[in-house]
């Protein structure tokens, strides 16, 4: 487990202290004195609320059935690679509705869901390629809320609901479509309409005008499927932010009530949530979470390290966050596999990856963004590469 000082070190190794706050400074400037204060109190579950209605209006959401949610363990000192694994489903023309891996010690698994008539299928394909992975699969079904717009303070809320209402999620991930949760079949109602108490929606204003809504659209979400695959896929743009720091960590179910409380914290500046996936870690109590955060918030993300539980661990990693999107990204099989493979031949190290919905996100070493950038554009059609920096 990183200490205070390692963590301080590990984003600025010259950086020094306030002598009045003894908090690191951020850009050269001190954080102020009071900002750890905040959270150097206690977060209890029976103490954490549900915030008001917060003022920023969400288009809506929608879930998704008949998901089986698979998570693929490697053994200790073997890896699993998400590459081959993408590559072995598109040869075999299967779906992907959600993925998600990270990649070190901290998060190595890979996770994700597939329709259920073609579960029992991606289990021999995995069994078959990896003989001593372990596999877990569950029936689940996929609540995504849209759009979050890279705000901290919606995966919060999310956050808070879950804790609680003491509700386990099988993952939570974004992507710049969607905020997806990863829920058992007997937790999703309960989750969506207690939606309905941070949030307030364009569509709808109660649960029951939701429901209403849904109504002959079951299949809808499941009936768009492209019917062509072109030689380079299509991409609307490709879109990178640099001076990003990666965290990853495990930790206990109930530190979650620190992580929604550091997202809710008001920010001097916009403070855009680029990455997240939270996921059970396999045989233990704990969580991998893996999120990306400007480095500016290297104090506010001090402060939240300081008060996690014993358990928890944590390592920051200096990155750069790239996503896309384009026709048909969620319904079509191969364009996982397109890009780690346009990755993995340059020599760029995926450190974490999330495909939600209708896009891609993933997270590079900062000092390999421009070559990830060249191998995206070398391997899809990309009209436009924007820096939101």
């Amino acid at each position: 487990m990183l200490c205070r000082r390692d963590v301080k070190s590990s984003i600025d190794p010259h950086c020094e202290r306030n002598s009045e706050t003894n908090n690191p400074p951020v850009n050269g400037k001190p954080v102020p004195a009071d900002f750890c204060l905040r959270f150097h109190k206690t977060h209890r579950l029976k103490k954490l609320r549900i915030p008001m209605v917060l003022p920023e209006r969400l288009g809506g959401f929608k879930i998704l059935k008949d998901v089986r949610w698979t998570s693929v363990v490697p053994r200790m000192g073997r890896k699993v690679f998400a590459g081959d694994v993408c590559k072995r489903f598109s040869e075999e023309k299967i779906n992907l509705s959600l993925l998600t891996c990270g990649s070190g010690n901290v998060s190595p698994a890979i996770r994700f869901g597939v329709d259920a008539p073609y579960a029992e299928k991606a289990v021999q394909i995995i069994k078959a390629r990896f003989p001593d992975a372990v596999s877990e699969q569950k029936d689940a079904q996929v609540l995504s809320v849209f759009p979050h717009r890279n705000n901290p303070e919606i995966t919060a809320a999310l956050l808070r609901i879950l804790i609680q209402r003491e509700i386990p999620p099988l993952a939570l991930l974004n992507s710049p479509s969607a905020i997806s949760i990863v829920l058992e079949r007997e937790h999703v109602e309960k989750t969506a309409s207690a939606l309905f108490e941070p949030f307030r929606f364009s569509a709808y204003q109660t649960p029951a005008d939701w429901k209403l809504a849904q109504k002959g659209k079951e299949q809808l979400y499941k009936e768009v499927i492209a019917s062509y695959q072109e030689k380079k896929p299509k991409v609307y743009a490709l879109e990178w932010y640099g001076d990003q720091i990666l965290v990853q960590a495990k930790l206990l179910f109930t530190d979650l009530a620190v992580v929604a409380e550091t997202f809710a914290e008001p920010a001097p500046l916009k403070m855009f949530l680029t990455f997240f996936a939270l996921s059970p870690a396999y045989g233990t109590d704990l969580y991998d979470l893996l999120f990306c955060l400007p480095i500016s918030a290297a104090g506010r993300i001090e402060c939240m390290h300081a008060q996690l539980s014993r358990e928890s661990r944590m390592l920051l990693t200096p990155v750069a966050f790239f996503s896309m999107n384009g026709p048909h990204f969620g319904d079509r099989y191969g364009i996982a596999e397109n890009l780690y493979a346009a990755l993995i031949q340059s020599g760029v190290q995926v450190l974490g990856l999330n495909c939600s919905i209708a896009s891609i996100s993933g997270i590079v070493p900062a000092r390999q963004i421009s070559i990830a950038i060249r191998a995206i554009e070398a391997r899809f059609d990309v009209p436009s590469v924007i820096c939101r920096d």
